[in-house]
């Protein structure tokens, strides 16, 4: 009985794997982004869709990360290393 179970969840397993894996993927076609925001992006909150459900995964740009983004590129363009770089970020308190 016990070898039956251990198979049973092995399967499952498998199974679920499987439809995680394809959901994500069919989320990502549709343009959606998994995981975490990137530094300078800010999850959207509240949009719903025609179906009248909530939808997650839409990215914006954060205005005030984006100047530090910015910043960050222009100093690094501008022979700054990056131990420099972090240092510039630290003395001025901005948080990355």
């Amino acid at each position: 009985m016990l070898i039956f179970k251990k198979r049973m969840n092995s399967l499952f397993m498998k199974d679920l794997k499987a439809k995680i894996l394809r959901s994500q993927k069919e989320r990502t076609r549709a343009g959606f982004h998994m995981g975490s925001p990137a530094y300078g992006y800010s999850v959207v909150r509240g949009k719903v869709d025609e179906k009248n459900q909530n939808v997650n995964g839409i990215r914006k740009i954060n205005p005030e990360k984006a100047k530090v983004v910015k910043r960050i590129f222009e100093e690094y363009v501008n022979g700054e290393s990056i131990a420099q770089i972090m240092r510039n970020l630290d003395d001025k308190g901005i948080p990355v």
